[in-house]
């Protein structure tokens, strides 16, 4: 008897440590975008990059929401503060730097590493055929 329950007990915990194994390694991975939501992101980013001329700063708000949106989706919880990439951390700091003195260079550099982030999740060559029907749109 006693030899069947610790045999039990073995199994279990075997499959306890499974279980959590799998739970872990799903919450490490970052989804891949449906194509739709990538054509829509990608649109996005477009007018974002288009308004940045004539509203800087409103541009690096609205490319740090579309950011945070896009990481959502992908299965990354930017609220908690973990895992916060790379690129996401150097364009707050970078924004952060230009204090309404006038000088853009700070606030595009973010840009920048905002659309790294944007490539990363959409994919480069998306990100440019919006921007090409952007074009095609406006002549």
């Amino acid at each position: 008897m006693q030899g069947t329950t610790l045999g039990l007990v073995v199994v279990l915990a075997i499959v306890v440590f499974i279980a959590l194994v799998l739970v872990s390694a799903r919450r490490g991975r970052m989804r891949r975008l449906p194509a739709e939501s990538r054509q829509r992101y990608a649109a996005s980013w477009q007018a974002i990059r288009t308004r940045f001329i004539e509203d800087p700063h409103g541009a690096v708000t609205e490319a740090d929401q579309l950011v945070v949106a896009i990481l959502r989706e992908q299965g990354l919880d930017v609220d908690r503060g973990k895992r916060i990439p790379e690129d996401l951390t150097k364009a707050r700091r970078a924004a952060r730097l230009d204090r309404g003195a006038g000088a853009t260079e700070d606030l595009r550099t973010s840009m920048l590493h905002y659309q790294r982030l944007v490539d990363r999740a959409v994919g480069e060559s998306t990100r440019k055929a919006a921007e090409k029907g952007r074009r095609e749109i406006a002549s």
